[in-house]
C-alpha cells in the first residue's frame, strides 16, 4: 500500500503498543524496587527507592556472563555463515 495509513490503523497499533508496554515498565520498575517497595505495587510513587541489589544478586548466583558469550559467538557464526552463504549465492 502506497501512501498514507488510514488514522484507525495508527490509533489500534498505539492502544496494542500501550498494552504490550505498560506490564514491561512494570516488571523493569518491580525489579529494581526493594521488597518492601514492591509489596505496595509498582505504580506507587510516595516510597520510592531503586536499587540494584536484585540485579547483582541474580548476576552472582547464574552464569549469565558465560551465557551471554556463548550467546554472542553463536549468533555471531550463525550471522558470518547466513552472510557469507547469500553471497555466494549472487555468485
Amino acid at each position: 500500500m502506497i501512501g498514507k495509513a488510514p488514522r484507525w490503523i495508527i490509533v489500534v497499533v498505539g492502544i496494542v503498543a500501550f498494552i504490550w508496554i505498560v506490564p514491561i515498565i512494570g516488571i523493569v520498575v518491580t525489579s529494581l524496587r526493594p521488597p518492601e517497595g514492591v509489596s505496595l505495587g509498582w505504580w506507587r510513587f510516595d516510597h520510592f527507592d531503586l536499587t540494584l541489589s536484585a540485579w547483582r544478586r541474580v548476576w552472582d548466583k547464574y552464569p549469565l556472563a558465560d551465557s551471554m558469550w556463548a550467546t554472542m559467538k553463536t549468533a555471531g557464526i550463525a550471522t558470518a555463515l547466513t552472510m557469507s552463504d547469500n553471497a555466494a549465492a549472487y555468485w
